[in-house]
């Protein structure tokens, strides 16, 4: 039965044959007002550090678009539970004929759904899914750099192609590199904007002081650097600038936040409490540094233009390092923390970056 299902699935996939002759899809009309996103992230847990911040840039981007999700039967019943999903779609089948069947009608429920845009949030592309998405028959097939057919409107960024960003920030933002420096322009709404000012005033009215944000979320991999650790970073920044530290994390690091404050009262860190990722992003793109693991705020600071320091462990792919040169850098962490070469490179981000660098157009 698995040699049919096999047999089955290349048929169907002969379809990429078909989406390679297409006209690629202009980029600029993905972003008219889709009525319905279907949304394919990596599988597993895994999946969640990339997908929550899409459903929730995206349903801030487009109010009334409806989002699906594609998971896997072990992260379905989490998409459920999110208030941002307005459907969990789970590939059935196995490799009996049964399961085929199920397979085909699941694929079958897809296609009902009539898609505007499938966007692709992982970096690999495995064949069921693949064939899932090609079933369904978006109008556009969005992904980064895949080159094979499945995608129709493809990301494409200057610089280092092996750096994998989160590609939801392109859709639903205008996001655009420079040319040289790597840094990026990521237009966030005037009122978020102006209400992270008014905190930030309220938080430093001394003009001199740095603000620094420290996330202590879980990274991409699912872990991140200790709260140990973090408190040694908050020391040697409090001892070294005039500053303010927040703690800032995405609505789900909540925990997090509150252990690492207990672990750095003495320096007075400021708990940032966050109901969306729009409100989370405007605080961000205030501040003059960013330290944090390979969490969806390392890589929205890139997005942003802010310098940012991140802590990589050994599960942390190269594929989420971002170019050299540009505002973000990484200390693995079998390098340690060092605090003469810590403040090092802190130094180098803060001059070679100053708030001008990092400021929205």
């Amino acid at each position: 039965m698995t040699d049919s299902r096999s047999r089955i699935i290349e048929m169907i996939e002969r379809r990429a044959g078909s989406a390679k002759a297409e006209e690629p899809v202009a980029f600029g009309r993905v972003l008219h007002e889709p009525r319905k996103i279907l949304i394919v992230p990596s599988r597993g847990v895994q999946g969640f550090a990339f997908a929550f911040p899409s459903l929730a840039l995206l349903r801030e981007r487009f109010p009334r678009v409806a989002l699906h999700v594609l998971a896997d039967e072990g992260s379905a019943s989490v998409y459920r539970d999110n208030p941002l999903v307005d459907g969990v779609h789970v590939l059935g089948g196995s490799a009996s004929l049964l399961g085929l069947r199920g397979f085909l009608a699941s694929g079958k429920a897809l296609a009902r759904e009539d898609f505007d845009i499938a966007l692709w949030l992982d970096e690999e592309v495995d064949n069921e899914r693949r064939v899932a998405v090609l079933m369904a028959g978006g109008k556009a097939r969005v992904g980064h750099g895949e080159g094979s057919g499945l995608f129709n409107c493809e990301f494409r960024y200057q610089g280092d192609e092996a750096y994998v960003p989160l590609v939801q920030l392109a859709l639903t933002r205008r996001l655009a590199r420079e040319s040289g420096r790597g840094a990026a322009r990521w237009r966030i709404d005037d009122k978020h904007m102006e209400r992270a000012r008014q905190l930030v005033h309220f938080w430093k009215p001394r003009r001199q002081d740095y603000l620094f944000v420290v996330d202590p979320g879980h990274g991409v991999a699912g872990v991140g650097p200790t709260p140990d650790r973090l408190a040694l970073v908050v020391e040697l920044l409090k001892k070294t600038y005039p500053s303010k530290v927040l703690l800032l994390s995405d609505p789900g690091g909540a925990d997090a936040v509150r252990r690492l404050a207990e672990a750095t009262t003495r320096w007075e860190p400021a708990e940032i409490p966050q109901k969306s990722f729009a409100e989370t992003t405007a605080l961000l793109a205030h501040a003059n540094l960013l330290v944090s693991g390979n969490t969806a705020l390392f890589h929205f600071a890139w997005a942003l233009g802010v310098p940012a320091l991140g802590f990589f462990g050994r599960l942390d792919d190269d594929r989420y390092v971002p170019p050299a040169g540009g505002t973000a850098t990484v200390i693995r962490s079998t390098e340690g923390i060092d605090p003469k070469a810590f403040l090092e490179r802190v130094d180098r981000l803060l001059i070679g970056f100053s708030r001008e660098t990092s400021s929205l157009e």
